[in-house]
């Protein structure tokens, strides 16, 4: 690849990568964040991303406001801790459909 066209390819991918890393300043506690949303340390929270699923399986992501975390999926399992494995979720059946 050529040097010009390396940097057209190249700048937009760093002004992304840099735009999706920061994270919105939320309030201390759960002020601000989205409904369900559970502490799971000093200034750390797990986060619902959307309904739960069709297996009634709510999933997470993790958010500390202004720290960086990994970005993956977490299910709440029945002792109220999270995993990453779906296995061990604790998933409500899912509601019939009408």
């Amino acid at each position: 690849m050529n040097r010009a066209l390396s940097k057209v390819v190249l700048i937009p991918l760093v002004a992304v990568g840099l735009t999706a890393c920061q994270e919105k300043q939320a309030a201390s506690g759960l002020e601000g964040l989205p409904t369900g949303s559970v502490q799971t340390g000093p200034n750390m929270y797990m986060i619902p991303t959307g309904q739960p699923d069709g297996d009634g399986c709510q999933a997470y992501r993790v958010h500390s406001p202004g720290n960086v975390v990994v970005q993956m999926v977490y299910f709440r399992k029945a002792d109220g801790d999270f995993t990453a494995n779906k296995k061990e979720a604790a998933c409500l059946a899912a509601a019939p459909q009408s």
